[in-house]
């Protein structure tokens, strides 16, 4: 039993030796978003349910550190559920995207999406490829580009946010 214990304690040594070693590599990769000038993909506002007290303090130490440096940051990240409900009709999750563009802060919000056409190909690499091709849709659906008109919504890339940080 004693062995046993002396095991777990080591691996959970290994474990957050790699966590910190992980960390530091965020302030790396600050100092040469700082040294280029080039932003850091990393949002202002924390508001994902899942994370706890611990993480968002550590996020908010990064994020205080960017700051400090001059680094332009995201002020959000939006997703749709992804891969949890393969049943879902078009519409509701249209909806549900519609709902989520008009409640929108002002600044830069990152929407990470997995758009894709449904192959065999990507149905061997992963079991959300109809929430993929739903993505897709989306982003091509005529109704949403007029929402996001309508909204006032600029769609801008990395390349955009890089010269404004410059």
């Amino acid at each position: 039993m004693f062995q046993l214990a002396s095991q777990v304690r080591r691996k959970v040594d290994e474990f957050k030796i790699r966590f910190q070693r992980i960390r530091s590599y965020i302030e790396i990769a600050l100092d040469l978003c700082h040294e280029y000038q080039l932003p850091f993909n990393l949002p202002r506002r924390i508001l994902q349910p899942f994370f706890n007290k611990e993480q968002k303090e550590r996020f908010s130490k990064r994020i205080s550190s960017a700051e400090r440096r001059g680094i332009l940051l995201i002020d959000d990240m939006i997703s749709l559920p992804y891969c949890f409900n393969t049943h879902v009709e078009y519409e509701t999750v249209k909806a549900q995207f519609m709902n989520m563009i008009e409640n929108l802060k002002p600044g830069i919000t990152q929407l990470t999406v997995h758009p894709a056409i449904i192959t065999e190909e990507l149905k061997r690499l992963t079991n959300c490829y109809f929430e993929r091709e739903m993505e897709f849709r989306l982003l091509c659906d005529l109704d949403i580009m007029q929402f996001l008109n309508k909204e006032n919504i600029k769609l801008i890339s990395w390349k955009d946010i890089r010269d404004k940080q410059r």
